[in-house]
């Protein structure tokens, strides 16, 4: 995971210490194998569907999301790897 999704995570619980972070990813993106470097541990294919046939659009995204025990985890892990 890249330091700056560490610092977005980390950031985000301290102002607001979330039950749960949630974000959509398109297709490609799963499909590139950069979810496994967003930090994200959990995914749901079919997450948001939209379709709108008359303006050419079909958006088919992944959910991701994370527990707040998961993103405390990955936290301190952060935290402890640094320390090193």
């Amino acid at each position: 995971m890249s330091y700056i999704g560490h610092i977005a995570f980390g950031l985000a619980w301290a102002k607001w210490a979330p039950d749960f972070i949630y974000s959509l990813a398109a297709d490609w993106y799963v499909a590139k194998g950069v979810l496994g470097r967003s930090g994200y541990v959990n995914r749901e294919q079919h997450g948001s569907v939209l379709r709108l046939d008359a303006e050419g659009i079909v958006d088919d995204d992944w959910l991701l999301w994370m527990t707040r025990d998961q993103v405390l985890q990955m936290i301190s892990s952060t935290l402890e790897t640094d320390n090193r």
